[in-house]
């Protein structure tokens, strides 16, 4: 008994603390380079094929604070089809890490003149570990510390939805971790803990401003069915297509402060987030980098 509630405390405080800040799964800053990850019906929908390498380093400062690194991209088969994959891993609280693979399918249709609607499917492959040799253990002789790395499989998938008009508004709405995968076995351990489902809704309008600026809004709204809403406010400002600076306010947890540069079709993006929680006695912000290549398509 003392096995189970000691690994089951140690696992809850993971859990609890993630989703506490309306993330069991990774927050993005730039969400906006990778808007396929959270709806898959981004898929496909740019007129170029982008490859994004991402890492975040969240709450620095913060032992065993999560650190996110992903490699993807997505691309249109043709006017309707488009299709995209993600390699992902996500180390959260030191022992326990989650890692996996994503697939994106999203099929557009034309409903008049510059007007887009799409649908987007994802099928994400989760792998859980928790490695022991990563605790610093209260008993040393805890037999729920004694067991090396130990994995849980969960599978699951995403769905969205995507309006687009004119190639200036954007309005998105998904669910990730629709199914709810339980986590079956971890450590030995029988655990009643499962994914929980996400909702994102997703809002922006590119602002031509004149011959030299690009302003584009964007609202990210998130929740989940056991946290409160949380609210992304983003505002980028494009110079010449080539330098853009942005500021994000995300409600009770930080203020962000964004830059890149696009160079032909290579892309660099880097933002800061100064904590404004409770998190900000023991962390100094976070930190997110961003490199990406736009391949352009061939034209039919």
């Amino acid at each position: 008994m003392k096995k189970q509630i000691n690994f089951l405390f140690l696992f809850g405080l993971i859990l609890i603390f993630t989703k506490s800040n309306a993330q069991q799964l990774p927050q993005y800053s730039q969400y906006f380079w990778g808007d396929y990850v959270i709806n898959p019906a981004f898929t496909g929908s740019s007129d170029f094929s982008p490859i994004r390498v991402t890492y975040r380093k969240q709450w620095v400062g913060f032992n065993g604070s999560p650190e996110t690194i992903t490699l993807g991209g997505h691309t249109s088969i043709n006017n309707k089809i488009g299709l995209g994959g993600l390699i992902f891993k996500d180390a959260t609280g030191g022992a326990i890490s989650q890692s996996g693979a994503m697939v994106n399918y999203a099929y557009r249709l034309e409903l008049k003149t510059n007007s887009i609607l799409s649908f987007g499917l994802s099928g994400v492959f989760n792998q859980y570990t928790f490695d022991n040799n990563k605790v610093n253990a209260f008993y040393q002789n805890d037999m729920a510390l004694q067991g090396g790395k130990q994995t849980s499989f969960a599978p699951d998938v995403s769905f969205g939805v995507l309006y687009q008009f004119n190639q200036k508004l954007k309005i998105g709405l998904s669910v990730n971790q629709l199914i709810q995968s339980k986590l079956v076995k971890l450590n030995n351990v029988t655990l009643a803990n499962q994914l929980i489902r996400h909702y994102y809704s997703y809002t922006s309008y590119n602002f031509i401003l004149n011959d030299n600026f690009e302003l584009e809004p964007s609202v990210l709204v998130k929740t989940t069915e056991v946290t409160p809403i949380q609210v992304d406010l983003n505002a980028r400002l494009t110079f010449k297509k080539l330098i853009w600076f942005g500021v994000s306010y995300r409600t009770s947890d930080a203020v962000v402060s964004l830059f890149g540069i696009n160079y032909k079709n290579l892309l660099i993006g880097y933002s800061y987030d100064a904590t404004i929680s409770e998190l900000k006695e023991v962390s100094s912000g976070s930190h997110e980098i961003v490199f990406g290549y736009n391949f352009s398509k061939k034209k039919s």
